[in-house]
């Protein structure tokens, strides 16, 4: 073992790869069908309870602690009216990397290689290779990408 590192360090990097895969295994029997298996979900996730089967999370994307992502809404709507209440699917594309606190509304896609700045609201769609911040989430840059582990690889869009 590397001496540089310390004991947490090498503890969380022999425990996370078990934690994901309980996590993922966890959602899987929620529902929640249309995960990556190469996704990391970290601690205090908030996924759409309702409706799992819609949400859609690429390989390689890193969705962080406490980013919520929701397909639908809980507001009282008219009954018998077909289009309501409210029922979207959200897709995170492949390699994104999904901030702390992000809140994800219903019917948003963000594409590939994406960072979701912390704390951002997305309310509309997300081009591939886009890094958007703030409430409601607007892209400041283009042309990201990201590797397999949603680290970026140019760090000169940063």
């Amino acid at each position: 073992m590397n001496s540089s590192k310390s004991t947490r360090i090498i503890i969380l990097e022999v425990l996370g790869p078990l934690v994901q895969r309980l996590r993922f295994l966890t959602l899987r029997i929620r529902g929640y069908r249309n995960i990556s298996p190469l996704a990391i979900i970290e601690r205090n996730v908030n996924l759409d309870r309702v409706y799992p089967e819609s949400i859609y999370i690429g390989p390689g994307s890193l969705i962080a602690s406490s980013a919520t992502l929701l397909c639908h809404e809980h507001v009282y709507r008219e009954p018998g009216l077909p289009e309501l209440p409210l029922h979207k699917p959200v897709r995170i594309g492949a390699r994104c990397f999904i901030g702390v606190s992000v809140i994800v509304l219903p019917g948003v896609s963000i594409g590939d290689d994406c960072i979701i700045g912390a704390g951002s609201v997305v309310t509309k769609d997300v081009l591939p290779g886009s890094l958007a911040v703030g409430n409601p989430a607007r892209v400041i840059r283009s042309g990201i990408r990201l590797n397999e582990r949603a680290i970026a690889t140019q760090m000169a869009y940063l």
